[in-house]
């Protein structure tokens, strides 16, 4: 189970001050794993290139592991009195396979639909903050909770 909550990408809350992300009603979240842990403060990070940090690149590869991840079904916006609440269903875990990959530390949670493929944050996916998790040991099951509220001063 991974042990970090939802991180959201600086440049994520920029591009929503900005009003440059949009409405993400009917965009397709996807839970991609990677090796290396990425920081908050990537610049521009998206999965795949037209961005300032292509995160795809660190994509892990094994049996049991198809390239992009998993899909976040059922993307909502909830507003309510100057809260906006972004949330998704949990994506299906992956099993175990003696050939799956290892060396995950991270989730990449991006818009897989969005012609920018903009990465929204990430989940630390180790166990401890350090040790990367491997399909080859154990099944993956991850737990989004809500991705993240934004609230406008009224």
């Amino acid at each position: 189970m991974p042990q970090g909550q939802f991180k959201l990408f600086n440049h994520t809350a920029e591009l929503i001050a900005a009003g440059k992300l949009g409405d993400l009603t009917g965009e397709t979240v996807k839970l991609a794993l990677v090796g290396p842990m990425p920081a908050v403060t990537n610049a521009d990070p998206r999965f795949g290139t037209g961005g300032g940090t292509n995160l795809s690149t660190n994509e892990v590869s094994g049996t049991g592991y198809t390239a992009g991840g998993n899909e976040c079904a059922n993307l909502t916006v909830n507003r309510t009195n100057g809260v906006a609440t972004v949330d998704v269903d949990d994506p299906d875990e992956w099993a175990k396979d003696d050939a799956g990959p290892t060396g995950i530390r991270a989730g990449i949670v991006y818009l897989s639909s969005h012609a920018n493929k903009h990465a929204l944050g990430y989940i630390d996916m180790t166990t401890d903050g350090t040790t990367p998790v491997s399909l080859r040991d154990a099944s993956l099951p991850v737990q989004i909770p809500s991705l993240f509220t934004v609230a406008v001063n009224v």
